[in-house]
């Protein structure tokens, strides 16, 4: 007499095709939760700049900090291969300009999009593109200084500022390009090792390794929570 199952039944309505298992895993895993982090990870701890202006230095030191994050809507068509988010960065900087008779400080607060794609490639990885932000869609706020507002005399300084926060992007992007593209197929492996992935040994083919199990072998309920999968491919 056959063994009697044990664990969770496959039932007809918790099967899924594979179109839309492969929703389901953007669905779940290509969330604001999980793309958060990943933007601050990518963000530099400190920004820091020096640059010489004729007579006068200037350094700027400071965060980025990665705020609200939106989905972007897209088109049906283009939403089958792409997932786009838009992150708010805030900028927090103190800026410091030297002469050699006065040195003034000021603060420089300010905002730029980020924005991060991620798309499926062959043969099954996942890649997580960052775009530099455009100059115009930064936005500098500067205040404070002396008496002589230096701020004020040196050109278009919100310009040079907007110039610094995009190649810090730009660096910040070509630096991490190894670390934004995950597989996973060898994810998906070391998941299954984390529950104890059948070991093949002498003729017993995999096929049959999974059949004795689903008939009843010792393997016992099966928890997903357990499974690493969300933290080491994206987070």
């Amino acid at each position: 007499m056959a063994g009697k199952p044990t664990g969770k039944q496959v039932t007809p309505e918790s099967v899924m095709d594979f179109a839309e298992f492969g929703h389901a895993f953007a669905e779940l895993v290509l969330v604001p939760e999980v793309i958060g982090p990943r933007l601050q990870a990518l963000l530099p701890d400190q920004l820091k700049v020096k640059e010489s202006i004729g007579p006068i230095t200037a350094s700027v030191r400071g965060s980025a900090t990665v705020g609200d994050i939106q989905s972007i809507e897209l088109g049906v068509e283009e939403m089958s291969t792409l997932r786009r988010h838009r992150a708010d960065v805030h900028l927090d900087l103190s800026l410091r300009l030297n002469l050699k008779v006065t040195k003034e400080s000021y603060r420089v607060t300010g905002r730029f999009p980020l924005v991060l794609t991620s798309s499926v490639v062959r043969p099954l990885s996942l890649v997580v593109d960052t775009e530099p932000p455009d100059p115009v869609d930064i936005e500098v706020e500067v205040v404070g200084g002396g008496r002589l507002k230096l701020a004020e005399k040196v050109g278009n300084l919100d310009d040079r500022i907007r110039g610094h926060v995009v190649r810090i992007v730009e660096e910040m992007v070509a630096e991490t390009e190894m670390h934004r593209r995950f597989d996973v197929v060898e994810l998906v492996h070391l998941a299954l090792k984390a529950v104890g992935e059948p070991q093949l040994s002498g003729k017993v083919t995999y096929d049959e390794r999974i059949d004795r199990d689903l008939g009843g072998a010792a393997t016992g309920d099966f928890v997903a929570d357990n499974i690493p999968v969300g933290g080491a491919a994206v987070g």
